[in-house]
């Protein structure tokens, strides 16, 4: 039995590089309070701080079209894959199912072999990653939540003027999927919108 208890703050963020948590938490700060949930849903992420000050500083790739997104998308993928140790995964995540299935697209124009990909259909096949080592993983932000990889390369499709006032169920899930996508990288991070 506990006789007295306390609320304790866990501030210190183990999961990603500071230049991540930075990128973090300017979305979290662009954004604030989508949906009310109540006084003891509110953050603030200004308390936080990593314990790693290491990492590289985020990237984001504009490009003109959602293939040409879900194309450069993948080729940065593959390329950090041959950098990468063995103990050390990268990640494709899309932020939304548009995205996956332009990855999947993508993919198979290209006929890039499945010995260097692992595509994630849905949340069941985290199993893969079982036998998967070296290859680059695809899958969509709700497939990976709770998973970390060392590198990741978010691919988010602009969808029209998003501000502060986000307010219709769709927006709020496209943020969800797009803040849900950045937070899986540990080392590294990239964004192809």
């Amino acid at each position: 039995r506990i006789s007295s208890s306390r609320l304790l703050d866990l501030t210190t963020i183990h999961r990603f590089t500071r230049p991540i948590h930075e990128l973090v938490k300017l979305i979290h700060d662009s954004f604030p309070n989508l949906v009310d949930l109540g006084e003891d849903w509110v953050f603030d992420f200004s308390k936080t701080g990593t314990a790693d000050s290491t990492g590289e500083t985020p990237q984001i790739y504009i490009v003109g079209s959602v293939g040409e997104a879900a194309q450069t998308a993948i080729a940065i993928a593959e390329e950090r894959n041959e950098r990468t140790r063995n103990d050390e995964r990268v990640a494709v995540i899309a932020a939304g199912v548009d995205e996956l299935e332009a990855l999947q697209a993508s993919l198979a124009e290209s006929g890039r072999g499945s010995h260097h990909v692992t595509v994630m259909e849905s949340r069941d096949d985290v199993e893969l990653l079982n036998y998967s080592r070296k290859s680059v993983v695809v899958g969509a932000a709700e497939f990976c939540a709770g998973l970390q990889f060392a590198h990741v390369v978010a691919l988010a499709f602009s969808r029209g003027e998003v501000g502060r006032s986000a307010g219709t169920s769709a927006e709020r899930a496209s943020l969800s999927d797009l803040y849900l996508a950045v937070t899986r990288g540990e080392r590294s991070l990239t964004l192809v919108t």
